[in-house]
């Protein structure tokens, strides 16, 4: 079972690694577009903090980018300059410090009933707000080691260094890690094959 403190310090955990990351980079590194499809780190952290927007939402709290979020959303067209709407590097990091806050304090409100609350997604399937903030984390880790990436694309060429930091930070978390995993496990099943967990509430506070 992953407790509120286990999915507050995973969520934190991202913001760690992203802010390892983008150490000494530049808003104009943040722009640089990868030689392949895909976009710029500067995109991929404003689609992580307008993310959490959509679980802080969940979680029974207002969204705070509002418009902002808007240059960052799903299939929203690559970033190739500072054009209106796109964010500074400094301020998308500092949305995510504001978010994780905010994250925190919504996660630790939240009971057995609140987790176990059914919504309607996608194509209106129905989930728990706790399947449904598992699956926006993911998505969210899934776009954080992406970063690794965009460090190495601005010319740093420090992985060997920043790898040994994430191993620490990471062997820190082992439990953790362990129980995501786990509950990862549950979420797939559920998702593919329709086939719900058992009914014990997807997150218990700590």
């Amino acid at each position: 079972m992953i407790s509120a403190n286990d999915l507050t310090d995973a969520f934190a955990r991202n913001v760690n690694i992203v802010k390892m990351q983008t150490k000494d980079l530049t808003h104009e590194d943040s722009l640089r577009q990868p030689p392949f499809r895909g976009n710029c780190l500067n995109w991929v952290l404003g689609h992580i903090a307008e993310n959490r927007d959509h679980i802080l939402e969940l979680l029974g709290e207002q969204p705070k980018m509002g418009t902002l979020g808007a240059r960052y959303k799903r299939g929203s067209e690559p970033l190739t300059d500072a054009s209106d709407g796109v964010l500074r590097l400094d301020e998308l990091l500092t949305w995510l410090d504001r978010a994780q806050e905010r994250l925190a304090a919504a996660i630790a409100r939240m009971d057995d009933t609140a987790w176990a609350r059914e919504v309607t997604v996608g194509n209106n399937r129905k989930t728990t707000v706790g399947q449904r903030v598992f699956f926006l984390y993911f998505h969210e880790t899934y776009h954080v080691g992406q970063t690794e990436l965009f460090r190495q694309l601005a010319g740093k060429d420090d992985n060997e260094r920043f790898t040994h930091n994430l191993s620490q930070l990471s062997s820190c978390h082992t439990q953790h890690a362990r129980a995501l995993a786990r509950r990862g496990r549950h979420a797939a099943r559920h998702h593919f094959l329709h086939t719900p967990p058992s009914p014990v509430p997807p997150f218990s506070p700590a």
